[in-house]
């Protein structure tokens, strides 16, 4: 950020006109710069010292900024609305090498602080669970320079009415119609200019105009929209400005502001719109670099934390973190996995990927899912980047490895305790039910197991390895897609190819009988009759033999019998062969935290035969349509090229299922389709297992 112009601190009037016949007072007043007695800052927005401008956020992620007036404004006179005007001048801007997001309002808040409120695409404005809520009493104009769909956002650059919600019930592009005459100009909200805004409401109608500091706009690019806000703005109201920041990072900044609760427009000439800071950066803008094509492509960038602040994953930075790549913590047919350390003494995974379009669709499903959300118990992307052919990841380093080497007899470390097992599988499902309902989209990871659970040095458990998951929209009940994740761990509907978030739960169920019994699903070590875990446990249901399945090296969990039996219950009832009848993850949770009782009536034939058949076929637990890191090996690279032009071959099919409503032609087309898939499916499967992986 470069300061061309320092600004003199000037001082703040008020005005306060007569009363009127009603009890409520006319007030105007103009900030023509601010000090420490102008506003009433909460989070992360200050007064600059020496610029004396407002800054609500700057560009770090996770910041919340909000700055309101010190006193209520009266916005009704005897019930009626009060009209208002106001004026002030912004900036916003991205930091130097970071990607930008995401936006800042102007608002109406019957309230001061940000208690409970939810940053990045929420603003700090709402909490993710109350945005749309009438009792919100909440007005804003947003400018925003972030797409998020679910709030149907049409561009990453617009300016939005909000009414009680982050939802804009209209939106518009950002301009202005200069003096001279020239057509209508679209103005960038973040390139680090100074930009007037001029917002008039009267007679339920709305209009707003802007232009570049010191000019004017011969007209609105909001005209006359009719906003009711008769039941949306109380007797007083507090006014002002609130912004956030989420993964996505600026700087936004209020250098002057005035306001009137009549249609007094002309306290916006006092605002001084020359001499002021500039924010604008300085050589090419980052997201323009090619280094940032992928990330464009998908709408979500990342960075990473360094010490000297935040700053982009480049491919030599990362050749110096894992001291060219000599640290290997993990191979598979696609990708190697390598230790690295950043200069703060932090330790990271770099996952390098090359390869087939399968590990760029991995690659990309990866970084959409993860690489939008923080969880406690899901693995971090902190960053990725492209070059040429070669794709990389950037993980936090998750020191105690993978779940496998922790439960499986074998390879096992150490035998671990009844209360550590029981925090790895309740970590497990807050990390699963995160995904599924907390997220802007469903996340379906479609491949869970051991070997995708992390371990921290406390034995935290963190979900990892999104190369397979798919996106849900919340108001889709189930999606069709090509048959991925592990023999052994697929749930009975893979047969049909159309899926829920409910094929993970089963995949969890498997999880759970794992580490209660300390062996794997598929196991040929053990005599044929015992290969399948899951026929075992279904053969052996009975609480007194139960107890014979559980891992005998653990005298800990035989002395917790009772709570094993009802952990036990617990995978039973996440396997149920019909998806209907498994629990939620959240009801997951709320099991293993002691709230609710596990449903008694229960189907104790957990898997289709047709499904068991087939995955018995297999040697081990390879999977069908391979994650980033479990992939084919080398040698096999033609399996999973076949595997790839199949997968091509279904996107037709995939796209005709997610038509909300498709006419009864291609329904049946679809059903004939879904059947040739499912014979490919099971000829393919079939194949890997007799295959050496």
């Amino acid at each position: 950020m470069i300061m061309k112009t320092r600004h003199p601190s000037l001082s703040l009037f008020f005005f306060f006109f007569l009363l009127r016949s009603s009890p409520s007072f006319s007030i105007d007043f103009i900030f023509k710069s601010f000090d420490s007695t102008s506003l009433l800052p909460y989070g992360n927005a200050i007064i600059q010292f020496e610029s004396n401008i407002l800054t609500l956020t700057n560009p770090y992620p996770n910041q919340i900024g909000r700055a309101l007036y010190p006193h209520k404004i009266p916005m009704k006179s005897n019930s009626s609305i009060l009209p208002f005007a106001t004026s002030f001048i912004f900036a916003m801007a991205p930091g130097s090498n970071l990607l930008p997001g995401h936006w800042f309002v102007f608002l109406f808040t019957p309230v001061t602080g940000i208690a409970s409120t939810s940053g990045a695409q929420y603003l700090g404005l709402f909490s993710r669970k109350v945005g749309g809520d009438p009792n919100n009493h909440v007005f804003g104009v947003e400018f925003d320079v972030f797409r998020n769909e679910e709030f149907g956002d049409v561009n990453d650059n617009h300016v939005g009415i909000d009414v009680n919600s982050v939802t804009s019930f209209i939106l518009a592009v950002p301009g202005y119609y200069p003096d001279d005459g020239r057509d209508f100009t679209a103005l960038k909200l973040n390139d680090g200019r100074n930009y007037q805004v001029w917002i008039k409401y009267s007679n339920f109608k709305i209009d707003a105009t802007m232009a570049p500091s010191g000019e004017k706009s011969r007209g609105c690019f909001i005209c006359g929209v009719v906003v009711n806000l008769s039941t949306v703005l109380e007797d007083e109201m507090y006014v002002g400005f609130t912004a956030a920041t989420g993964t996505l990072s600026q700087s936004h900044h209020i250098l002057s502001w005035s306001f009137s609760n009549t249609e007094n427009v002309s306290w916006s000439d006092g605002l001084v719109t020359q001499g002021l800071p500039s924010f604008v950066p300085t050589g090419e803008p980052i997201s323009r670099s090619t280094g940032f094509i992928v990330g464009i492509s998908l709408g979500v960038f990342f960075v990473v934390v360094t010490c000297g602040g935040v700053g982009f994953v480049w491919v030599k930075k990362l050749k110096i973190a894992t001291e060219n790549y000599s640290k290997k913590l993990g191979e598979g047919g696609f990708g190697t996995v390598f230790e690295g350390g950043l200069k703060d003494g932090s330790k990271i995974a770099v996952k390098c990927l090359e390869g087939l379009s399968q590990v760029k669709k991995s690659f990309q499903a990866e970084v959409q899912s993860i690489g939008s959300i923080h969880h406690v118990n899901l693995v971090r992307l902190r960053g990725f980047c492209t070059w040429k052919s070669q794709q990389f990841l950037v993980y936090d380093f998750i020191s105690n490895g993978s779940l496998d080497k922790w439960i499986y007899h074998g390879t096992r470390k150490h035998v671990l305790e009844w209360e550590c097992r029981k925090k790895i599988i309740l970590d497990i499902a807050k990390g699963l039910a995160y995904l599924h309902e907390e997220c802007r989209q469903k996340i379906i990871h479609l491949d869970i197991k051991p070997q995708n659970i992390l371990l921290d040095d406390d034995f935290n458990s963190k979900v990892s390895d999104f190369g397979l998951s798919k996106l849900m929209d919340k108001d889709q009940s189930q999606v069709m897609t090509t048959m991925r994740g592990t023999p052994g761990n697929l749930a009975p509907e893979w047969l049909r190819s159309v899926v829920t978030e409910k094929v993970d739960v089963y995949s969890f169920g498997i999880v759970l009988l794992e580490i209660l019994c300390g062996r794997k699903n598929l196991d040929q070590s053990q005599t044929k009759e015992n290969w399948h875990l899951l026929s075992v446990f279904q053969k052996c249901w009975d609480p007194e033999t139960l107890l014979d399945m559980v891992d005998m090296n653990s005298e800990d969990m035989q002395m917790n019998h009772k709570e094993v039996v009802e952990m036990m219950k617990m995978a039973s009832w996440c396997l149920q062969a019909d998806y209907t009848r498994r629990p939620s993850m959240s009801s997951v949770v709320k099991v293993l935290e002691g709230v609710m009782n596990v449903e008694v009536n229960l189907d104790y034939r957990f898997i289709h035969p047709t499904l068991h058949k087939n995955n018995s076929q297999q040697k081990d637990s390879k999977p069908l349509m391979p994650s980033i890191l479990s992939g084919p090996s080398s040698t096999n690279l033609d399996l999973a090229r076949r595997l790839e032009n199949s997968r091509t071959n279904t996107q037709t099919a995939e796209q005709r299922d997610q038509s909300k409503q498709p006419n009864r032609e291609n329904n049946n087309n679809l059903a004939l389709e879904s059947k040739r898939l499912e014979r490919v499916r099971v000829r393919e499967s079939e194949t890997l297992g007799q295959s050496e992986m």
